[in-house]
């Protein structure tokens, strides 16, 4: 196997989002494998949303924290620390702003720089040695992390259908 093929067994599950949203319903619900999810925006944005559940935004500073943490204790379970407690937090400190069309509302212009994440493990004396090597090399494992270390790219499809009345 090459370096970069990746099997269905690295993944473990497909990663398959859906949502669907009609005007004036919020939050926006959908489902990510077996799961039901809900999306919105703040209240305080011009044409945001109602504030039911977190937003995009949100949902991606969650998914760096999350993998961050899976990585870290998944790393502590392969080096056989029994026992272990992870505080984790991720503040999103940095923003600036871009261009964008005349069409979209002001709050989209801003762009995120810089997400903070903070690991603090807590050990007992005899795991510290391995607990330490975890934490030295748990970020090259957070796939999050590392694809948006490397720049994600993503591809937009849109369609726009013509309802009949």
């Amino acid at each position: 196997m090459s370096d970069s093929e990746v099997t269905d067994s690295m993944v473990g599950h497909d990663h398959v989002v859906r949502l669907h949203h009609r005007s004036g319903e919020r939050p926006v619900e959908g489902t990510i494998r077996n799961h039901t999810v809900r999306v919105d925006d703040s209240k305080t944005l011009e044409y945001g949303g109602e504030d039911g559940a977190p937003s995009a935004v949100d949902y991606m500073v969650l998914g760096l924290l999350g993998c961050q943490l899976s990585a870290l204790t998944q790393c502590l379970r392969k080096a056989r620390i029994e026992e272990y407690e992870v505080a984790a937090e991720a503040d999103l400190d940095d923003w600036r702003r871009e261009d964008v069309s005349e069409e979209l509302p002001e709050n989209l212009v801003k762009r995120i720089d810089h997400l903070t994440v903070s690991l603090d493990v807590t050990v007992s004396e005899e795991y510290e040695a391995r607990a330490q090597r975890c934490l030295d090399v748990y970020d090259q494992g957070c796939i999050v992390g590392q694809s948006i270390r490397a720049g994600i790219e993503y591809t937009p499809e849109t369609s726009l259908s013509i309802r009949s009345d």
